[in-house]
C-alpha cells in the first residue's frame, strides 16, 4: 500500500503503475487512495504554543 502511494506521490500515473506492476489492479490503487483518505480524515491537529 505504501509503495503504491509513494508511486502516485512521485507523479507516476495510474496507467504506468498498471503496466509496470501487472500484479497490481486498478481496484488495488483505488483501495490505497481510500485508505489514505480515511487515515487523513481521522487525524487531529493541535496548535501548540510555546511558553516564553
Amino acid at each position: 500500500m505504501e509503495f503504491i502511494l509513494d508511486l502516485l506521490a512521485s507523479d507516476v500515473g495510474e496507467e504506468e503503475i498498471l503496466e509496470d506492476y501487472q500484479h497490481i489492479t486498478k481496484a488495488d490503487i483505488h483501495a490505497c487512495l481510500r485508505y489514505a483518505a480515511r487515515c487523513h480524515r481521522n487525524e487531529i491537529y493541535l496548535e501548540l504554543k510555546s511558553e516564553a
